[in-house]
């Protein structure tokens, strides 16, 4: 009986091993490096590095969380939606703007090599509230 509990446990102990590469092959987390304040649905992302991760299954993702490359700064988890691109060439970050106030907003990300990637959803009231917020960052200038 032993015995037999012994090289279940040897069969066990060497699936698991084997699957290890492939859950860190799935691990879906994109570094991103922003140059000046971009948009992000509710927030504004200052200049420094960021890690894209997405929050659900591999296969159906509906949420990122954004956080600092450091894992510092918890910027949020937000909802996306599936992006496609015609050509795998070109940036890996996709921007919207800058908008009449200097804001740029990230419209979708891509991981490299890849034609489908994500895009962040904003509503009505998170584009006003970056607009808001985005004169407000301009000096001399205020919002009434």
């Amino acid at each position: 009986m032993n015995r037999n509990l012994l090289f279940f446990s040897f069969i066990a102990l060497l699936l698991t091993l084997l699957a290890l590469p492939a859950f860190a092959e799935n691990d879906s987390v994109m570094d991103v490096h922003i140059y000046q304040p971009t948009a992000i649905p509710g927030k504004i992302l200052q200049p420094g590095k960021y890690v894209f991760r997405l929050a659900s299954s591999v296969t159906r993702p509906t949420d990122v969380e954004v956080m600092s490359a450091d894992g510092k700064t918890f910027d949020g988890v937000f909802p996306v939606y599936q992006a496609f691109r015609e050509s795998y060439n070109g940036s890996k970050i996709r921007t919207v703007g800058p908008d009449a106030s200097g804001l740029t907003r990230i419209k979708s990300w891509y991981f490299p090599g890849e034609q489908y990637g994500y895009r962040f959803i904003y509503s009505r009231s998170d584009l006003h509230n970056l607009d808001v917020v985005a004169q407000q960052m301009k000096p001399g200038v205020t919002v009434g």
